[in-house]
């Protein structure tokens, strides 16, 4: 007897190991003399009785490796003396062991037939041939069993040969073991459908991958083959080959760090297959490589050309293009210009003047807003869509060394968690450090030193002290009154009047100046005058066809705006009057300020609170959105008035008695800045000696809390701000005079201006020193 892990079937060939010192023994000795052993097998629990089948041992193996052969019994080698014996056993018919004695009880060889079982037997057949179809290990089994049955097969074989194929469960193997012919045939019969049932899924499922796989090699060969023909008859050429040529040629012009990155990076694409996202990445690398400069462009010598070319294009500006025909005549390598000034005054369009006076190519980078060094610097070639920086860029795109790139806005340029962009200018802008200008993509050094950078901005400090010390200040100011109408009649009416029949007066543009758009450059009233000329071509459209708009009508033969049609076109005025006050009261000064888009008249109001709310005089309220520069110089304003009213009329204690509210209007707009401090002294002593200054006055200039006038910037934006606002008398600091001989006749021209150097002048020309005191004051 031989208990075995599964069930085992009849009529199959399986291997069996055999533990049982006693059985190995008698299987090994009757190997030896040729004797035949049999097993009863049964699987399950030793209760009795139990279903089995007889195997007969045909050969050994040695351990528990089947032979690939028939194994010699007598060789020693594999009788397997110090382990577990594996034989190789045929299984014959079922058995029933009655006990562990041995006692079996064979099963009848054949089965009486019946209409039922042949057609249980047909159906198997019927299921096992479908099988057969789908399987080709199956079909070569079946014709394997057929021959070794010879004729008619009976219905308990062909189940326990299916049961054998189908690989069931051992407990559809007990069940084949144990039941009659029927229940076998049924439970065969379950199983052949759902094998062929899977076999069918799996050869659909194998049919369409294979459609699929099949159809894409064939078009693969298809497509190998056309472009073999093709490159075969001159029709075409290999990509990889013609790019790495290509390449190959390019790659001579490079020298330096540059040539080395080019070879290894076409080493590498020679081993790269053509199409792959390596190839790209690569080829794109080489391409921007080998279209880098290695020329530098013939420079203009004739500055007396280069000085027309600029006048030709801008009108006025005699200062700033004075200083830019200096730097071009210096002939330095690696110079950075800064042009500051307001908006719309023609700083980006002077730089454009530049590269077209020199005869150099142009490039322009918007700094405005860029917080990433990397669009400067380029990225690092690990991260996908990486590109050279847009100075790089710029070199490529005017394909000479020596460009002019304009670096527009650079006064706004931010920074952030990707790096400070203002750094990398820092060493585009070096001379002793852009001969090797890192790019993070190229990682080469890349040759500046030629090139010409020409930067803009409208607000000189908010630029870092370590860059600004890199460039060449050139100051670009505002326009006069008369330079704005001559520059709209004599470039900005005939480009948009290219329509004939399509005018505006002088007087008209005047007046668009004057009430519409007072700000320091011409942007805004170039927006006005293009806002006019479209509503004339609209008017002229719809009078053709018929209509009218409300207000716009032709004028005599022709289409002519004047002063009286603005408002029609316009709308009302932007500024109903030159100044917010026409005569200035009791402790009202007008000052003036400056700021990024140009100067302003900046008034100071001051009115007295008698009672306070402590009880005693002396307070100081502020108010208009004032900085801390400029609160800290109201208070020393303060401190300045309290001591001359003392010096001046000593009887007067106005500060003593009450409180003072300083306002500067308008409350909604920041201020700041040290400039106002002679204006808010003058306006607390205007209100103290309860006298009005010079009607048509305005003031600048920082005071010290000694009376000293301090020098300030920007001198003629507020002078011109002035002249705007109908103001004929200035003062402005002693230290600024300079300045003022510095400026064109036509900025000064019907000005009075006192130079102070202390407030007491301030204070004879405000309150004309003649009739300020009173019989009980003391004079100057």
């Amino acid at each position: 007897l031989l208990q075995v892990p599964s069930p085992l079937l009849p009529s199959t060939l399986t291997t069996v190991t055999i533990t049982s010192p006693s059985l190995k023994s008698t299987i090994l000795s009757n190997l030896r003399t040729n004797t035949p052993t049999y097993i009863a097998a049964y699987s399950g629990p030793p209760t009795w009785p139990r279903v089995g089948v007889l195997l007969q041992v045909h050969s050994i193996g040695p351990g528990n490796m089947l032979p690939s052969g028939l194994s010699d019994p007598s060789d020693p080698s594999e009788a397997g003396d110090d382990g577990d014996l594996t034989v190789l056993a045929v299984t014959h018919r079922r058995l029933t062991v009655e006990s562990d004695g041995g006692d079996v009880e064979h099963w009848p060889p054949n089965i009486e037939p019946s209409e039922g079982l042949e057609a249980l037997k047909a159906e198997v057949m019927r299921s096992l041939r479908e099988l057969m179809e789908e399987d080709e290990v199956v079909r070569g089994a079946v014709r394997s069993f057929g021959m070794r049955q010879g004729g008619d097969v009976d219905l308990a074989k062909l189940c326990d040969f299916t049961a054998g194929l189908l690989g069931l469960e051992d407990e559809d193997v007990d069940k084949i073991l144990t039941k009659g012919v029927e229940e076998r045939g049924e439970v065969v019969l379950v199983g052949l459908r759902r094998k062929v049932e899977a076999e069918r899924a799996r050869s659909d499922i194998k049919k369409r991958i294979d459609d699929k796989v099949g159809e894409g090699n064939r078009r693969y060969v298809l497509e190998q083959m056309l472009k073999e023909i093709k490159e075969e008859l001159g029709m075409e050429k290999d990509a990889k080959k013609e790019a790495v040529a290509t390449f190959e040629e390019k790659v001579e012009a490079l020298d330096g760090e540059l040539r080395k990155r080019a070879d290894e990076e076409l080493t590498k694409l020679r081993g790269l297959q053509s199409g792959t996202q390596d190839w790209s990445v690569s080829k794109t690398y080489l391409e921007v490589l080998t279209t880098l400069p290695t020329q530098a462009s013939e420079q203009r010598d004739d500055l007396a050309r280069a000085a027309k070319a600029l006048d030709d294009t801008h009108f006025g500006m005699a200062r700033a293009k004075l200083r830019v025909l200096e730097i071009l005549a210096s002939r330095s390598s690696g110079r950075v210009v800064l042009l500051t000034g307001p908006p719309g005054t023609g700083k980006t369009s002077l730089a454009r003047g530049i590269a077209s006076a020199t005869g150099r190519s142009f490039g322009r980078i918007q700094a405005g807003g860029m917080s990433d060094a990397a669009e400067l610097k380029g990225h690092r070639r690990t991260y996908v869509g990486a590109m050279p920086g847009k100075i790089v860029q710029c070199l490529r795109k005017g394909e000479v060394t020596n460009p002019v790139i304009l670096v527009d806005e650079v006064d706004k340029l931010g920074h952030g968690a990707r790096g400070d962009p203002r750094a990398v200018l820092l060493e585009a802008f070096d001379p002793e450090q852009n001969g090797e200008f890192k790019d993070d993509y190229l990682d080469a050094g890349v040759d500046l030193s030629g090139v010409l950078f020409v930067c803009t901005a409208n607000d000189e400090s908010a630029i870092p002290q370590p860059l600004l010390d890199r460039m060449d200040v050139v100051r670009v100011d505002g326009y006069t009154m008369e330079e704005k109408v001559k520059i709209a009649k004599d470039h900005i009416v005939p480009s948009l009047a290219a329509e004939e029949g399509f005018d505006i007066t002088p007087d008209a543009i005047e007046y668009i100046c004057r009430w519409y758009n007072r700000e320091a450059g011409v942007r805004g009233m170039k927006r006005s005058l293009e806002t006019v000329f479209r509503r004339m071509r609209l008017a002229k459209k719809l009078e053709e066809q018929g209509g009218k708009v409300e207000g716009v009508e032709r004028k005599h033969d022709g289409w002519t705006v004047g002063v009286e049609d603005l408002e029609a076109y316009l709308g009302r005025p932007v500024y109903e009057a030159d100044r917010l006050y026409e005569t200035t009261g009791h402790g009202v000064v007008a000052g003036l300020a400056w700021s990024s888009v140009g100067g302003s008249l900046l008034y100071i109001e001051s009115q007295k609170v008698e009672k306070s709310e402590t009880g005693k005089g002396g307070g100081l309220k502020v108010t208009g959105q004032l900085g801390d520069v400029m609160k800290e110089s109201s208070t020393i304003a303060l401190t300045n008035a309290r001591r001359i009213l003392k010096t001046y009329q000593p009887g007067n204690d106005f500060f003593d008695a009450n409180d003072v509210h300083l306002h500067v209007p308008a409350g909604a707009t920041p201020k700041d800045g040290p400039s106002a401090g002679i204006t808010m002294t003058t306006s607390l002593l205007s209100l103290a000696l309860d006298r009005p200054v010079r009607p048509d006055l305005a003031m600048t200039g920082e005071v010290s809390l000694t009376g000293r006038v301090l020098k300030i910037g920007g001198l003629k934006e507020k002078v011109l701000a002035a002249r705007r606002a109908g103001v004929s008398c200035l003062v402005v600091p002693e230290d600024n005079r300079g300045d003022w001989e510095e400026l064109e006749d036509e900025v000064t021209e019907g000005m009075e201006v006192h130079f102070a150097r202390e407030f007491s002048k301030v204070f004879e020309v405000a309150f004309m020193e003649e009739d300020l005191f009173s019989s009980s004051g003391s004079g100057i």
